[in-house]
């Protein structure tokens, strides 16, 4: 009788060890690079984050379960149940830690410099993404941005969080309101080579390059962005602020190590993804090139810098927006303008890289600059190509 009953506890105890590892497994899979690496669905990603209290409270108490039966039966080594546990508890904590811990959360605690001080850190030949609201200005190095991935500031009185991809190349600049409400952006990890966003106050997730959010299907608002050499901005906007990112976590270098060749890949032209989850139908263009993306009303299209550089001031409607698009090759600045004027739809044929035209400041138009065109038209399969 004894003996059945030490059966019994042991094949309950493999049946909820073999669940305990394949839940916990199953997330660090699903939510690390080795599942994009494998193709793993974008579906799978959300359906885990949905559900995650479940994920995490299912392998927990199930060690529970194997811990009591072990202890009242003495059936397996405690060496065996260490093992078990620490199998457990680490593909919780790569699920559900690691990613966060990885890229660090610089919403609310940026720190800006001046011209003068990042001067003396960034090569005249970096590139940065600037952000102008209201006269003001704010530069984000790639550099700097590439590893927390976020980082909110106020300019010119407009509370922001910048956001960049470092997979897609992909700079966004998001209202820090949600809903009218505060927000604590994360980042939760990548699906299609873009950034994946979790909000934590409302719970929701948002695709970096769609800016909607998952479950509500509720649309960020979005600021425009420039992409330029650190020397064009200096000249530019001589009064402007920099983002600084210091590099103080002793992970930190190991990480930037770890990701220079991953990253070397993925913009190589002769090279695939570096995570095969994007649709490569889309022929027209290497998938490596890098386009300036702008959509509206259901419409998006794209450009080259070649095609721009060919053809530098064009005046087109993207969806119900009357549109001016505008190549500094002084600067190497690409640029989006409305071109409505007190209601009016004007033609311009003169502007700067400010939007001044004879008609008066243009307004900018967000865009989505310098991103992988594998990347765009997989989110975007109806886009045009310019």
């Amino acid at each position: 009788m004894k003996n059945n009953k030490k059966l019994t506890s042991c094949i309950l105890i493999i049946v909820t060890t073999i669940i305990a590892i394949i839940v916990s497994v199953y997330g660090a899979f699903v939510m690390s690079e080795i599942g994009q690496a494998n193709n793993v669905s974008r579906s799978w990603v959300i359906y885990y984050y949905k559900y995650n209290f479940l994920f995490i409270l299912v392998p927990i108490l199930l060690l529970l379960i194997i811990f009591w039966l072990n202890w009242k039966h003495k059936v397996w080594k405690k060496r065996y149940i260490f093992l078990i546990s620490f199998i457990v508890v680490v593909g919780l904590l790569v699920a559900n830690i690691m990613v966060p811990m990885m890229f660090p959360d610089r919403q609310h605690d940026a720190l800006y410099i001046s011209i003068n001080e990042a001067d003396k850190l960034l090569d005249g030949k970096e590139q940065v993404y600037v952000v102008e609201i209201n006269n003001e200005s704010v530069a984000y190095p790639r550099r700097f941005i590439g590893l927390p991935h976020l980082a909110g500031a106020n300019i010119g009185g407009e509370d922001i969080v910048m956001t960049y991809c470092g997979l897609s190349g992909l700079p966004v600049v998001f209202s820090e309101k949600f809903e009218g409400k505060s927000t604590k952006f994360e980042v939760l990890g990548q699906t299609h080579n873009n950034l994946l966003l979790v909000e934590r106050e409302s719970g929701e997730l948002i695709q970096q390059i769609t800016g909607t959010a998952e479950f509500s299907q509720t649309e960020l608002e979005t600021y425009p962005n420039l992409e330029m050499s650190w020397n064009s901005y200096k000249k530019l906007y001589p009064k402007g602020r920099v983002y600084l990112y210091e590099f103080d976590r002793m992970i930190d270098k190991r990480l930037i190590a770890s990701f220079k060749p991953k990253l070397k890949k993925q913009f190589d032209p002769k090279q695939g993804p570096l995570f095969p989850t994007v649709d490569l139908k889309d022929d027209r263009l290497n998938p490596k090139t890098r386009v300036w993306g702008i959509k509206s009303g259901g419409k998006q299209t794209a450009y080259t810098k070649k095609h721009l550089n060919k053809t530098p001031l064009i005046n087109t409607i993207i969806g119900d927006i009357p549109i001016v698009i505008y190549y500094d090759k002084k600067y190497d600045v690409i640029t989006f303008f409305k071109r409505t004027i007190n209601g009016n739809t004007v033609t311009i044929k003169n502007i700067d890289v400010y939007g001044n035209s004879s008609y008066g400041k243009l307004e900018r138009f967000p865009s989505y600059n310098g991103l992988l065109w594998m990347v765009w038209s997989h989110f975007y399969p109806e886009t045009e190509l310019l």
